[in-house]
């Protein structure tokens, strides 16, 4: 045989219209899912084998729908002066909010099912909670309405947390500051001891892009 240029000294290659037409036809590949290669390549041998690998993976479930809550009325919505006694992260629900975030669940458990009886649809979810106090008695109200086979898991999740806009909030000075963001723009001032709208982007973003890949690889 000879090896130059690809050429088989045996059959060469061959001109003219019906050589064409004998070139195009060994050209065409089969679908290598079929079991059925023209040739006997190693390379389309190793692709058929890619594609039984990929038919053999177990389908990805990914979540029909995402659904964002915000935690029922805190003593902070009710007076802005408990931020200057009580860590942010320590404001609790008023009864209230407590019985918002109940009536939620009931709303979210509603659409999920569509309506549907406990034992007539195989849905489930997952929840996402932030470490705040308020955030951690909503989910709690909100699971309330969820059977415990309906819930796959639970995971607190830093990254989606409420702005911080600093440590101990007095009241005067931080009237001072959000007059001050005014005029330098909402987005970009960061709170003193705290943080900017766009930090929170940043740290969401990567929890939106994490978000994805577990959803790429089954993972919740």
């Amino acid at each position: 045989m000879d090896k130059r240029e690809g050429i088989d000294a045996k059959h060469p290659r061959e001109g003219g219209k019906e050589g064409g037409e004998r070139r195009m036809k060994q050209s065409i590949r089969a679908d290598p899912r079929d079991g059925i290669l023209a040739g006997d390549s190693e390379d389309e041998m190793r692709l058929e084998e890619m594609f039984r690998k990929l038919d053999s993976c177990p389908k990805r479930k990914l979540p029909k729908r995402i659904i964002l809550v915000r935690h029922g009325e805190s003593q902070g919505n009710l007076d802005m002066s408990a931020y200057t006694t009580t860590p942010d992260y320590r404001i609790p629900l008023t009864p209230l909010g407590v019985e918002q975030a109940r009536t939620a669940g009931q709303h979210i458990r509603r659409v999920v099912s569509g309506g549907c009886g406990e034992e007539e649809d195989n849905w489930k979810v997952y929840f996402y909670v932030s470490p705040y106090e308020r955030t951690r008695s909503t989910l709690r109200e909100i699971g309330r309405a969820f059977g415990r086979k309906r819930i796959i898991g639970v995971r607190e999740e830093c990254r989606i947390r409420e702005q911080d806009f600093g440590n101990f909030q007095v009241e005067e000075r931080m009237k001072a500051i959000k007059e001050t963001r005014e005029r330098f723009g909402r987005f970009f001032f960061r709170f003193p001891e705290g943080e900017s709208a766009a930090d929170v982007y940043d740290r969401v973003a990567s929890k939106s892009l994490s978000f994805s890949h577990n959803f790429q690889l089954g993972i919740c």
